[in-house]
Order: C-alpha cells, then structure tokens, then sequence
C-alpha cells in the first residue's frame, strides 16, 4: 500500500497501487508533491502513457524531504525493499514485475525474457524505441509540453536538454518552446527570426534564419525581397500555395507556378508567425517550413567554410552517428542532418520510424 498526495487536496491519500493496473487506478506520486514529514519511503510506481499501465521502478523510491516528494536512487546493483525502508542487493530483493526481472544489457532468448518496454535484440535485453534506459529499467520517453515524467532522462531522449519540472512536465531548453509536428514533438527557438528546430543554433539567443524556407526572387507576394514560405500547420492543401500567402501546408511559390514539397518538407508551427509579424500573408499562418525528419536523415556532411564546433550527424548509409567539426556561423546552405548530441542523432534518425527509408 502506498501513500500519496491527490492532485486536488493537501491532505494524504492512502491507496493500493501494483505494477500492470491502469494509471487512474493508482495514486500515483509526483516528484514535487507535498507530503507529511516522517511519512514512510514511497515505492516509485509510474505511468507508462504509451499503454496507460502502471510501472514499478525498483531501482528508486520516493522520499518525503522537507514536505516535498522526492526520488532517490539506489546504488547500482541494489533495488528498494518498502519493508526495510532500505535498498537492498537486487538479488535478496524481488520486486513483482510483469515479466521476467532482466535488465537493460542483460542477456535474453526470447522477447519474454525481459522487462516491460524492452525486447530481445541480438541476444540482450534492449529499450523499444519509444523507450529510454535509466539505471537499467525501460521508462517511456515523454514530449516536451507533456506531463508525465518523472526523470529529466524521459525529456533528454526526445529532445537535448528538456527538463522534467517538479510538477512532472517535459520542459523544453532555454529560450526554446515546444512545436508538435506530424514528424512529433520539438523544441524551436522562441525568439526572433523565426527558424527551424535543426540544427540547433550555437547561442540560443541568436536563431538562424537561414534554416527556414525562403524565396527572395520569384516570391508572389514580394518579388526581389526576401520572403519565407510561411504555412498553416491545420491545412491539407498541399498543391495550391493561393499565390504564395502561407494558408496551406508547405508549397513553393515560384512566381505563377507552384512546386510540390511536401515530401520533403514539415509545417512546424512557431510562436512569432502570425498575422501581426507577417500582414503580407494570410491571416491563418501558424508555421514555417523546415525539412521533414526522413528529409533531414537522409542529407549529407556539411561543415561548413570554418568548421571549429563538434556537432554529430546520420550516416543513411551506415545507419550511424559520427562526429564532425561544424562552422556555426554558416549563413547559406544550411544542412539541418547536424545535432549537438549522439543521443538526440540516434532517436531522431536511427531509432526513429523513419529509419525503414534509408534502406534500399
């Protein structure tokens, strides 16, 4: 039995919880609830949304500090036992799981054989794509702009940096927001110009537009002036631009002609475009267009003139990440297959849905 905080009261709720059962059948605790002080060590059950089933952690429980839940870890090779209040040797200690007690690495024959959220590839116990290992335990990764976490780690696989805040959201990174596009969630600069999640800028308060779609020669509504191919992210239009005025989804406008990108290219709705910053366009716009994840995972190396930061980038062909030397200035030609982290390349390219494309 475990004790917990409800979301709409200060006084302690007792309630059964048990791995398996549906999360609104637990009172599930929060890093960041109140609780009373002297309240017993808490077992660390979460929610895994993909499947709206309750999961146990044995490897971390919570603790009341100072009237505020917080998770503590066990060393490695140790589990928390609820009934000495203490982390044990995790093979003294025999936590109920759904399965088989297998962890992340360990070896397996059969999918059964390991845990919740895992499968057996190439004889070890792996995390599924939509999965992030932590302490050897398979948590379900969660979007920025959602709740639901309760490591930073569940945020970091999605996207670099996001934070999960005391109250179990996925934070996006400084001076960034969360965008949610048919590609999934990412983080775009705040700021202004408006530009693309990819790659991320090296000073967060400088965006690069050159990273967004433009026409500064044959745009419809600005001949000989730079224009950016703004969007409606709600649109289904895909072949008619309506002159250029950013109502539809992400078309090219050249000149008379319209030219069919959406491919290769994703509205990705932004904070600074609307009908206030760009009155040239049509008063439906929400986006710019940046190119689509199977786009991006498939461009080549581009360092860049004066190559002088380490950046990673995903090799279609070899189905890897490698390191590379990236001149951050670069003002043209910008080549979005460019991530700050090998983590965020490989969940954005090789474990991502899209991966089936590259091969042929």
């Amino acid at each position: 039995m475990i004790g917990c905080l409800s979301s709409t009261h200060t006084k302690l709720v007792q309630g059964y919880c048990e791995e398996g059962v549906s999360c609104n059948e637990c009172h599930l605790i929060n890093s960041g609830d109140d609780c009373r002080p002297g309240i017993a060590k808490q077992l660390l059950f979460f929610c895994d949304t993909s499947e709206n089933k309750t999961r146990l952690d044995p490897t971390a429980f919570f603790e009341c500090i100072e009237g505020t839940y917080r998770v503590i870890r066990c060393a490695d090779n140790l589990a928390f036992s609820p009934h000495t209040q203490d982390c044990e040797a995790a093979n003294s200690h025999k936590a109920k799981k759904r399965s088989s007690g297998s962890r992340t690495g360990d070896i397996c024959n059969f999918n059964t054989d390991c845990q919740s959220g895992m499968f057996c590839g190439t004889g070890v116990c792996t995390c599924l794509s939509d999965y992030v290992a932590i302490a050897g335990y398979c948590w379900p990764k969660v979007n920025p702009g959602e709740s639901g976490c309760i490591e930073d780690q569940q945020c970091e696989a999605v996207w670099p940096a996001a934070k999960c805040s005391s109250s179990g959201l996925c934070e996006c990174p400084y001076k960034t927001v969360p965008s949610r596009t048919r590609d999934g969630t990412v983080c775009v600069p705040a700021g202004v110009p408006p530009s693309c999640p990819l790659p991320e800028p090296n000073n967060p308060d400088l965006p690069n537009p050159s990273t967004i779609l433009a026409n500064s020669l044959t745009h419809p509504l600005g001949p000989e002036t730079y224009m950016p191919v703004l969007c409606t992210s709600m649109s289904n239009e895909v072949r008619n631009s309506n002159g250029g005025d950013g109502s539809t989804w992400c078309i090219y406008p050249d000149a008379d002609q319209d030219i069919y990108i959406a491919d290769i290219f994703n509205c990705v709705p932004h904070p600074q475009v609307n009908p206030d910053f760009f009155p040239e366009y049509s008063d439906t716009i929400d986006g710019i267009c940046c190119h689509s994840r199977a786009y991006v995972c498939i461009q080549p190396l581009d360092q860049g003139e004066e190559p002088s930061i380490p950046r990673w980038w995903y090799n279609s062909i070899t189905g890897t990440c490698s390191q590379f030397l990236w001149d951050p200035n670069q003002a043209e030609g910008v080549s979005p297959n460019n991530f700050r982290t090998i983590e965020h390349c490989e969940s954005y390219c090789r474990d991502s849905m899209f991966q089936n494309i590259f091969k042929f």
